[in-house]
């Protein structure tokens, strides 16, 4: 059972992180949803759960995005291995603190993709100040809603 309640929440992740950024996109500003998933499957399952729905969600949006494959799946990996380690040392779990390490690991998600798509393409994938800045407290915002929708009990 806890392994088909892990599949449901891949593919609810997979779906939600499509929606958002297709239909509630507002001048390239939408919420990373997986990003914002992989923190609370560190906080939950630990390092290794993390780090392989982050891989998994990663490559399966670098196919469907068709732009820089692997570096989501690389960045998202990183980012469930450096949560999943952090959660030894803070309760990541409580809203306030997980808020705030969204928002570092938004800029650090951005800085990486933009750093990724410099070595392979010359170009650094900027999307502009006004979304670089309002991002982080746009997911942190998000995670916020996500942890009184979850409630106390855990996903999973």
């Amino acid at each position: 059972m806890r392994y088909f309640k892990r599949l449901g929440l891949f593919f609810v992740g997979i779906f939600a992180e499509w929606f958002f950024s297709r239909y509630l996109s507002f001048y390239g500003l939408a919420p990373q949803i997986l990003l914002i998933l992989t923190i609370n499957v560190a906080a939950l399952w630990g390092t290794s759960g993390a780090m392989i729905l982050g891989f998994s969600w990663g490559l399966c949006w670098d196919v469907l995005s068709l732009r820089l494959f692997g570096a989501r799946a690389l960045v998202l990996t990183l980012i469930g291995y450096a949560s999943g380690t952090l959660r030894r040392q803070i309760d990541i779990m409580s809203p306030g603190s997980q808020a705030l390490v969204i928002v570092f690991a938004t800029v650090f998600y951005r800085l990486c993709l933009g750093l990724l798509s410099f070595i392979f393409f010359g170009k650094f994938l900027w999307l502009g100040w006004v979304v670089f800045l309002i991002e982080p407290l746009y997911n942190s915002l998000i995670s916020l809603a996500l942890h009184l929708f979850r409630g106390p009990e855990k996903i999973g």
